[in-house]
Parts: structure tokens; sequence; C-alpha cells
């Protein structure tokens, strides 16, 4: 578990990304007590730790919710390729349709705007 404190902070976003889907499987009492404090200079850091929090107390769905409140578009696109480049069918021999997750999160745009 220490281990997966210190990937959340550090300064690898690969490795923070991993670590936040690591907390999935965590009760939200647990993941929320490994994530540390978001009070950071360091843009990269802050914002995968609020992801950290965001996924700790809510899960997916909870990230989901907040995702347009999420700061920095570059940030959002910066995740939204790590969760693309983890995503695995499991198989070579899967059929090609299952490797085409139909996930679009849109990342511009106005926060009021559709």
């Amino acid at each position: 578990m220490r281990d997966l404190s210190k990937r959340l902070r550090g300064g690898d976003f690969r490795h923070a990304v991993e670590a936040v889907a690591a907390l999935r499987r965590l009760d939200p009492a647990t993941g929320a007590g490994l994530v540390p404090s978001t009070d950071t200079k360091d843009e990269q850091r802050a914002f995968q730790l609020l992801v950290a929090r965001l996924v700790a107390e809510g899960g997916v769905h909870g990230l989901a919710a907040r995702w347009r409140d999420l700061p920095s578009p570059q940030w959002r696109e910066m995740l939204v390729s790590e969760i693309g480049q983890a995503f695995t069918c499991g198989s070579k021999k899967a059929p090609s349709s299952c490797c085409s997750p139909r996930l679009t999160i849109r990342t511009t745009g106005s926060r009021d705007g559709p």
C-alpha cells in the first residue's frame, strides 16, 4: 500500500495513472487515506493527485462526473492517452471489435456549452 501512495505522488505520470487504477479496487476510506494532499505547486502532481482523490472517493463514476471541472485540457488529454495505452483485450485471438472501446470524452470546449 505504501508503494501505491508513493506512485501517486511520484513524477512518472504513467505510474501514477496505474496507481489510480489500483485505487478502484479499494474501499473508499482506504483509497482516500492513501492519496496525499493535493497541496503542491507542481502542475502534474497536483493533477494526478486530484484524479486519484476523485477515483478513491467516487470511483470511475466520480471522475466522470467531475471531468469538466478538471483543470488543464492538456492533462486531461494525457490521462485519456494513458488510459487508452493501458487498455488491452487480454487475448490476441479476441475479435478486433473488442479492442475498439466506445469511449468518447470531450476534452475541449466551454464548461457551459454542449
